[in-house]
Formats: structure tokens, sequence, C-alpha cells
């Protein structure tokens, strides 16, 4: 059984557009390591 806590971030507008910048930036770096992963593995196969 999984338990989990819900918790609900009530933010004022600042903070909101603060939160979506910084969530935005992290998530753009991970797809861009993730693509550079992709082709440094696969790359070769297809050489």
């Amino acid at each position: 059984m999984l338990l989990a806590h819900k918790i609900e971030l009530q933010l004022i507008e600042t903070q909101r557009e603060y939160l979506n910048k910084a969530c935005g930036t992290v998530r753009h770096g991970y797809n861009c390591v993730f693509l550079q992963t992709l082709n440094d593995i696969f790359k070769p196969l297809f050489l």
C-alpha cells in the first residue's frame, strides 16, 4: 500500500511565476542532457 501526503501550495502571483520559470528551466536542462545521452548511446550504432 502506498501512503502519501497531499500538499497544496497557495502561492501569490509572483511566487507562481517564479515557480513556473524555475520548473521550466530544470525541465529544459533535463531534456538537453537526455537528448545528448541518447545521441551518445545510439550514434555509434548508425555509423
